[in-house]
């Protein structure tokens, strides 16, 4: 099961959470934007599926995109002024709001103080979706309060190789000090393990991929902390141990 899967059995139980930060999981490259928006399209097009509407997903009401025409452009204040208005009526459609906003990393401090009260006051049936395509920082009082996901588009080779290496490792049932000694002065080999970690095909357990998340969010924490590689490669393998990917 796959994030966007999780994400729409999420919309199906009614308990999607207001805000999500949609980062890319490896360095920038210019096609990686269109890599984010198609992504987004997939769980909007499923969404709008499983609630049964006849339209395409592009004429729902409850649907609204805010992007750049020019990918070098800036963000204007009044590029917002749709969502300000979204936040005043309910969902007609879908009985939940979806928006979503290219190139977050392009928004300036000036408009994100503007959206303190959307985000601080969050509606009820309203899901806003942050795509930034780079490994850029947002604001830290926005990033407080958003749920990272991290996407992989596919890399080079590099991460095809870490890939048969971890699962070599696992295969094996490498104990934690040798998983913790084989990453900890590496750090290369810790952001391709990471990456490694999205692309895992971890059945239809969805408990995985809940804890994959809690994980995630468990190490962007212990980075910020500066705590040691060796606390993070130690809850990594642990979640490996606990839910064995299907290779």
């Amino acid at each position: 099961m796959k994030v966007e899967s999780i994400l729409l059995k999420k919309f199906q139980e009614n308990s999607l959470a207001h805000f999500y930060h949609i980062k890319n999981s490896r360095a920038y490259e210019q096609e990686h934007t269109e890599y984010f928006h198609q992504w987004m399209i997939s769980l909007l097009k499923s969404c709008t599926q499983s609630a049964s509407l006849k339209q395409q997903w592009s004429n729902v009401t409850d649907i609204l995109f805010v992007g750049l025409e020019e990918p070098k452009s800036q963000y204007q204040v009044q590029d917002f002024l749709e969502v300000f208005k979204m936040q005043e009526v309910k969902p007609l459609q879908l009985g939940h709001q979806f928006i979503v906003i290219s190139h977050a990393h392009k928004i300036s401090s000036t408009i994100w103080n503007k959206l303190l009260k959307v985000l601080e006051e969050p509606r009820e049936c309203s899901s806003i979706f942050l795509l930034n395509p780079t490994s850029c920082k947002l604001l830290p009082t926005i990033e407080s309060r958003c749920l990272d996901i991290r996407l992989a588009p596919e890399g080079p080779k590099g991460e095809s190789e870490a890939y048969e290496l971890l699962q070599k490792q696992l295969k094996a049932q490498i104990k934690t000090h040798e998983f913790i000694e084989l990453y900890k002065n590496n750090e290369q080999k810790q952001e391709q393990l990471i990456q490694c970690l999205l692309g895992l095909d971890y059945g239809d357990r969805f408990e995985a991929l809940e804890s994959l998340l809690k994980l995630l969010s468990r190490l962007k924490q212990s980075q910020e902390f500066h705590n040691s590689s060796a606390t993070r490669l130690y809850h990594i393998h642990q979640f490996l141990t606990q839910y064995p990917p299907q290779f």
